[in-house]
């Protein structure tokens, strides 16, 4: 009986041990927040983002025309740039401007003159640029060594932001050459000690790993803080022109890479409140976040990859069929790779009733892809405008700020793919749109219906999206075309809707599909 008591006692202290580390943790981020916050501007309106992740080589590699023309011609409006900061022992100047000095056909400065003139190119043709430069830069417990080096490439970009345009070296005065904002791609589960297969006490599905993560994502959230602090008072915000030259317009923001799982350990379970989205989007953090939810294999159909089973919908996280131990290739689903996959984890909460806060609902957030989740681009496309579909219409939720993919090189290797008639294996619609109801905003005359080769639409406006759905809800076809050729369709009845520029839907009729002559 005095054991049972005693163990009682203990458990009761242990317990209460684990209420106030989180309340002094708690309380010590509040203070790491208000203490070094700063004035800001009225809040920015940002674009929807349609981003393409550029890392060095394909970069240096290509020509400018021919890397901004395949983004132009992919609909993409975004770049985010891996860019070459300069060496630690060296510092900024006017000659390297931070970067780092990568010579080429005798010219010293070659570098800096691809990045200016990158920029610029991208600039007149409307696409943005964003500086991504942390890769590899991992956080860890003992942040002397690594916060340093993080602090100081922020220190270099800015130095370069701040002085490109007013250079003694060059003749920069008339470039566009500043950078839109600055994407931190600091990744704290890339560290030895995150990965439970060889260190299991950080096990995100083990008590103890999520207690030994969430110190990790502390010292994370106070680096992002020493971030933008010194984004701000190292003048990345504030650089200079001379005058009789223009300064372009710039979006200024502040986004980072963030873990798809984190904000559902931090709903679920008592050990990982620095995993929820919201604390990374506060003013003195995130302008806002980029869940990576890509595959992290290449060829996700094959026997070595872990990713989601798609007969798991409803199954546990911590699972064996989460992480895909099963050898039914047929089942297996890539993260990331469909609209059931974004309902699950972002967008509804099938996977768990108990979540209090829905990742959409507590962040803005730019969704992270992987240019290997697609055999086809137009599978590509329209995973993407499916996602923009359930975030922006389905939950009317503006905190969806677009997507970007990884691995330029690859996308651009994918295969246009159909046209037409081509399915998401996993699409998934909304069930308000069905059936058509008769409160169209706008009048939309479709003709013939019946159709039987083409159809053709009058009413549309510029952006306006058409996507035809079967009885069944799966996607046909998605176009912004006013003439559309449905002759591989089969005979039957089909929902079609249009959508404006702004995700909202305007019109649903249903089509009817006679037999082809």
């Amino acid at each position: 009986m005095k054991n049972k008591t005693l163990r009682r006692k203990y458990q009761s202290l242990k317990q209460m041990k684990a209420i106030l580390t989180k309340v002094v943790l708690a309380i010590m981020f509040i203070i790491l927040c208000h203490s070094k916050s700063f004035s800001q501007t009225d809040p920015t309106v940002y674009p929807e983002y349609k981003a393409v992740m550029l890392y060095h080589d394909p970069f240096w590699e290509n020509s400018n025309t021919t890397i901004i023309n395949n983004v132009k011609n992919k609909g993409f409006n975004t770049i985010i740039l891996s860019i070459r900061i300069s060496q630690s022992a060296y510092e900024p100047d006017s000659l390297n401007l931070g970067l780092r000095m990568i010579p080429r056909n005798g010219d010293t400065s070659a570098y800096q003159r691809k990045v200016v003139s990158f920029i610029d190119s991208a600039y007149r043709n409307e696409i943005k640029v964003i500086a991504m430069n942390f890769e590899m830069s991992n956080v860890n417990q003992n942040m002397n060594y690594n916060k340093e080096k993080i602090l100081r490439k922020i220190r270099y970009l800015s130095y370069y932001q701040k002085n490109v345009r007013v250079s003694e070296a060059y003749n920069f005065g008339s470039k566009f050459a500043h950078f839109d904002g600055v994407y931190a791609d600091t990744e704290p589960w890339t560290l030895k000690d995150w990965k439970d297969d060889k260190y299991p006490g950080y096990d995100m599905c083990d008590s103890i790993g999520r207690v030994n993560n969430n110190a990790i994502l502390l010292d994370y959230l106070s680096t992002i803080v020493a971030m933008k602090k010194d984004l701000h008072q190292y003048g990345f915000y504030s650089p200079l022109v001379d005058s009789g030259n223009t300064l372009q317009e710039l979006d200024t923001v502040f986004m980072g890479a963030v873990q798809w799982n984190w904000h559902y350990f931090s709903q679920v379970t008592n050990e990982f409140p620095y995993g929820n989205f919201q604390l990374y989007c506060v003013d003195s953090c995130y302008d806002m976040i980029a869940p990576l939810t890509y595959c992290p294999k290449p060829n996700p159909d094959t026997a070595t990859n872990s990713c989601m089973r798609k007969d798991c919908y409803y199954d546990s996280i911590c699972s064996l069929c989460y992480w895909g131990l099963d050898s039914n290739l047929v089942n297996r689903e890539s993260v990331g790779k469909c609209h059931y996959w974004f309902e699950k984890h972002f967008f509804g909460d099938h996977l768990s009733p108990s979540m209090s806060l829905l990742p959409l609902d507590a962040a803005p957030m730019l969704i992270g892809h992987s240019a290997y989740v697609a055999d086809s681009y137009m599978k590509m496309s329209m995973l993407w405008q499916g996602t923009r579909y359930r975030a922006r219409t389905c939950h009317t939720n503006s905190n969806y700020r677009g997507f970007f993919i990884y691995a330029y090189e690859k996308l651009f290797e994918l295969p246009q793919g159909l046209t037409a008639s081509e399915k998401i294996d996993c699409q998934a619609i909304p069930d308000n749109i069905l059936p058509p109801d008769s409160t169209n905003q706008r009048e939309i005359i479709v003709y013939p219906n019946p159709a039987w080769n083409f159809i053709r639409l009058k009413g549309l406006y510029p952006g306006d999206e058409i996507m035809i759905f079967s009885k069944q809800s799966e996607l046909m076809l998605i176009t912004e075309l006013d003439e559309i050729d449905v002759s591989s369709l089969e005979p039957g009845y089909y929902f079609l809707i249009v959508r404006d520029l702004y995700g909202d839907i305007i019109n649903r009729q249903v089509l009817s599909k006679n037999c082809n002559n």
